[in-house]
Order: structure tokens, then C-alpha cells, then sequence
């Protein structure tokens, strides 16, 4: 599901992410630690952000970000998302988390389309 590519090291690989970026993520979690009744930490917030560099190391998804509008992208989004977390399920923490709740996995999934496309874009 992976493409070679080169990374910068500052966003992969646990290299530095921008207080602001940090400050977002951790309100995600939070908001599904509440929505959802869970207690997510900052170890399923990296876990999410790996979930984000796995989808922007897809060539395919890339194309279909930069081709089509958000509407039309989220519908392709939606359908690889799953194989996007079945990849990372070996981790039993955030990935499983997300397998077994289907609400909260929709509610990850809607919070982070609009992320991939516009990174896609940038």
C-alpha cells in the first residue's frame, strides 16, 4: 500500500512537529476522548499521525487529491480508508481502537479527509 519516496525528517519518523500542529492534534483526541467515552493518549495521537504519512505516501491517493474536488476525493478516501487502518492493525492500541468502533472510526476518518487532501495539494 506504501510508495518509496523521499521524507523530510522533520515531519517523519518522529522528527519535530510545529507546537500548533501538536496543539490541533491533541484537541482531536480530546474531542473523541469525550465524544466517545475513551481514553486515547498521546501515543494513539502519534498513531494518528502515522495513519496520515501512510496516506500521503500513496501515490493513488495523492492522485486522486490532486484531481478531483474534496467531495469526489472523500468518496475515494472513504473506501481505502480501511485498508489504511487493516495495515496498521499489528499495533493493538489506536488502530485496533478504531477497528472495533465503527462510529469513532467515522468520526477519525471525517476529521482527517480534509487533512490528506489539502497536505496532497499543498
Amino acid at each position: 500500500m506504501q510508495g518509496g519516496a523521499d521524507l523530510d525528517s522533520t515531519q517523519h519518523a518522529g522528527g519535530h512537529i510545529p507546537e500548533e500542529e501538536k496543539e490541533k492534534l491533541s484537541s482531536i483526541i480530546e474531542r473523541m476522548n469525550e465524544k466517545f467515552g475513551v481514553s486515547l493518549t498521546e501515543s494513539d495521537r502519534l498513531s494518528r499521525e502515522q495513519l496520515v504519512e501512510d496516506m500521503l505516501q500513496n501515490e493513488d491517493l495523492k492522485e486522486k487529491a490532486v484531481n478531483n474536488s474534496m467531495e469526489n476525493f472523500e468518496f475515494s478516501f472513504e473506501n481505502m480508508f480501511m485498508d489504511f487502518l487493516i495495515d496498521r492493525m499489528t499495533e493493538k492500541n489506536f488502530f485496533m481502537k478504531m477497528m472495533e468502533n465503527e462510529e469513532m472510526r467515522t468520526y477519525l476518518m471525517k476529521d482527517m479527509v480534509g487533512e490528506v487532501y489539502h497536505k496532497f495539494r499543498e
